[in-house]
């Protein structure tokens, strides 16, 4: 039963904060750390984010839809198509070289304590850049350098939404657009890490195992996922980055405290 609760409450921890521009990785950590529990064990991981994968999935599954019926006619879907293969290329060869070292030697709570606070530096600065352009109006050059924000953001503490959302608002996109991108880019991007993931041995084992347990996490983060994301689009077409930034600091502030003591 504790398993089961457990799961929930990771399912509801990683569906908010994966496309929330807070860090999932950072609160994951924080929660295994705190409660003294291995909440990010490859088993979970793989649940968790096919359970954020779903999310996007079902969100823009019109959106995916029109973009495959288009791929092979010249247009505005299939020049997108391309902005968000470009914009995955960088994660992609990160993952496959560093992605050990990333593990390993980045794996620190004083890691996600400067990470908190510097890309909230960086989304400060992007509200005051940001501007009125759109997906649509986007080069291939703005979606290589907001796909360099998104291998960076492979580093605990950065949030892979809050470095592709903060990035492409400091290239002119208004903050919604951003975000809109953003969450197009995760789709390859998850998928690919879950792919990784899979591939080590073991990890298919623990799930056929427990497999109710994972299979709540990856509904849970799913379901509340898929709110997230439509709840942050929202809210970015009327607000700034500046909340999220804020809450970002005062984590980064209570985590130091917690370490120091």
């Amino acid at each position: 039963m504790l398993e089961v609760v457990q799961a929930i409450l990771l399912g509801i921890v990683q569906g908010l904060t994966e496309f929330i521009p807070v860090s999932s990785s950072a609160h994951l950590i924080i929660g295994e750390y705190l409660l003294n529990t291995d909440f990010t064990s490859l088993t979970y991981d793989v649940a968790l984010h096919s359970g954020t994968l779903l999310a996007l999935l079902v969100y823009f599954r019109w959106d995916l839809t029109r973009f495959a019926r288009n791929a092979f006619t010249s247009g505005q879907d299939r020049r997108t198509m391309f902005h968000i293969i470009v914009a995955s290329a960088p994660v992609a060869v990160a993952g496959f070289f560093l992605i050990d070292i990333v593990e390993t030697v980045f794996r620190s709570l004083w890691v996600i304590v400067v990470m908190l606070v510097l890309v909230a530096l960086v989304m400060l600065a992007a509200d005051r850049w940001r501007g009125t352009r759109t997906v649509e109006n986007m080069s291939f050059r703005d979606a290589f350098l907001i796909g360099i924000a998104q291998a960076v953001a492979l580093i605990p503490g950065t949030s892979r939404s809050g470095s592709t959302i903060a990035a492409g608002s400091l290239l002119g996109l208004n903050n919604a657009e951003a975000a809109r991108f953003s969450f197009y880019m995760g789709i390859p991007a998850i998928a690919g890490a879950n792919l990784r993931t899979l591939s080590q041995t073991g990890v298919l084992a623990d799930i056929g195992a427990e497999w109710l347990v994972y299979l709540v996490g990856a509904l849970v983060a799913a379901v509340i996922g898929y709110a997230a994301i439509g709840i942050l689009l929202w809210f970015l077409r009327g607000h700034s980055l500046a909340f999220f930034a804020w809450y970002r600091i005062v984590l980064a502030l209570v985590l130091s405290v917690v370490l120091i003591t």
